[in-house]
């Protein structure tokens, strides 16, 4: 005769740490140390991407060549969100937008500011990030994108 489970609830949490590989940890020094956004370009397929990626997602080899982009980019999608957690860094409503840097072939995801009405988004606007003084190597230290 089976043992009915019993449930216990709680919290465990898991400290660890992990290497950002190559690309990844180059494009965040780069980000923090000198306020460049940098690809990494595929030596079969010739793409670009942003953020950079160790493998190529299309010909599934190393890449290593890495190339600056941007910094002005083109909004190819983007959405207002209205909806909030407690996990968000920003008040709702805030836009995202999804970013084609000049040189890119892929879209990086940010937030948009710098506009005084949702409605003065569009797509196809250009677009330069907006640094943070105090840069600590993530993403983040793109505060945002404004028009250009």
């Amino acid at each position: 005769m089976a043992e009915e489970a019993q449930v216990m609830e709680g919290n465990i949490t898991v400290p660890y740490s992990w290497t950002t590989g190559y690309a990844a940890g180059r494009f965040l020094t780069e980000l923090r140390d000198n306020q460049k956004i940098l690809g990494i370009k595929c030596s079969k397929c010739g793409e670009v991407m942003v953020p950079p990626r160790d493998i190529c997602p299309h010909c599934y080899i190393k890449n290593e060549e890495m190339v600056e982009v941007g910094p002005e980019g083109t909004v190819t999608a983007f959405s207002v969100v209205h909806l909030s957690n407690d996990e968000q860094a920003v008040d709702t409503p805030f836009a995202l937008a999804l970013i084609r840097l000049e040189g890119a072939d892929t879209d990086l995801i940010h937030l948009l500011g710098g506009v005084n009405e949702f409605g003065d988004i569009q797509h196809g606007m250009k677009v330069e990030p907006v640094w943070k003084k105090e840069r600590i190597g993530y993403l983040t230290d793109i505060e945002y994108f404004k028009p250009a």
